[in-house]
């Protein structure tokens, strides 16, 4: 039998602690890593208006690439304003959900920022926010047999999806 449920309620309970404690976020965020199978994980806002990210908090990122991120991809990212306008908080999504693979791998992001941190794909929950804003938090995920992203069918954003077309894993809400 499997341990998922336990591992799962014990991730949620640092979820909540780390809510309540914020020196708790980078521990809750490797504990997030290690349940998706991610590389490196992050809370954090978009700011369309502003055009920018702001990273709260972050767990085994490369610094150099958080702040180009911050400054300069964030206005790239093609998945940002349909990410916001598309789901609600404490919905599941993967860059696929929004942007077609091709249009993906072919953007300047990809080439720039996900590809060479070996990237595949990020897998992200929206959190609360006001118009033109809202927190997210995030785990870069890669795999080693060169998986192909996953588009999902569109609706289905939730763990059962995931599950239901892939290995990975995760968690349904992520919000502080």
């Amino acid at each position: 039998m499997s341990d998922e449920p336990a591992q799962l309620s014990r991730l949620i309970a640092e979820i909540y602690d780390a809510a309540l404690d914020r020196t708790l976020w980078p521990s809750a965020l490797q504990r997030t890593c290690e349940y998706v199978d991610g590389r490196t994980s992050g809370l954090m806002s978009h700011d369309i208006h502003q055009q920018n990210a702001n990273f709260y908090y972050t767990w085994n990122d490369n610094p150099e690439f958080t702040k180009l991120y911050a400054e300069k991809y964030a206005r790239l990212n093609p998945a940002v304003v349909h990410s916001m306008l598309q789901t609600q908080v404490g919905e599941v999504s993967t860059i696929p959900y929004f942007v077609p693979v091709d249009e993906y791998r072919a953007s300047q992001i990809y080439g720039e920022f996900s590809k060479p941190q070996g990237y595949l794909d990020s897998i992200q929950t929206g959190g609360p926010g006001q118009a033109g804003r809202q927190l997210h938090a995030a785990a870069g995920l890669i795999d080693s047999r060169e998986r192909t992203l996953v588009d999902f069918p569109l609706g289905r954003t939730d763990s059962v999806a995931f599950r239901e077309n892939s290995s990975w894993r995760t968690t349904q809400n992520c919000q502080t």
